[in-house]
């Protein structure tokens, strides 16, 4: 249970840090956000990058979530397997859902960006 709610909070502080207000705030950094060439070029790239890739991104988050709490009420109700079992299958499948959707979210944000450079 305590590595279902620690990806919780993980997935919760990921969405929070990537909505596209805070990340246009931020700037293009060395540290957060969809950072490629193309949207590090300026910060009109920057910012068309993370509002493109927003929603994606969010969906993914709403999804891990909704696993997450699956795996917690199938760990809670189930005798078969292990609280750390139905944790690490419930890891495995949000790092898959994760990865799914923002590799889907930065190719949204490099096209954003791309287009702001051809302008």
């Amino acid at each position: 249970m305590l590595l279902i709610v620690g990806m919780a909070l993980l997935v919760l502080w990921s969405m929070w840090q990537l909505q596209p207000d805070r990340m246009v705030r931020k700037g293009p950094n060395a540290w957060v956000g969809m950072r490629s060439p193309a949207t590090v070029a300026s910060r009109e790239a920057w910012a068309a990058a993370h509002r493109a890739a927003w929603p994606t991104a969010r969906t993914g988050c709403i999804l891990a979530i909704a696993l997450l709490i699956a795996a917690a009420i199938f760990a809670i109700a189930s005798s078969g397997l292990s609280q750390w079992e139905i944790g690490s299958l419930a890891l495995g499948a949000v790092t898959v859902v994760m990865l799914v959707t923002f590799l889907i979210a930065f190719r949204r944000a490099e096209r954003a960006a791309e287009s702001v450079a051809a302008q």
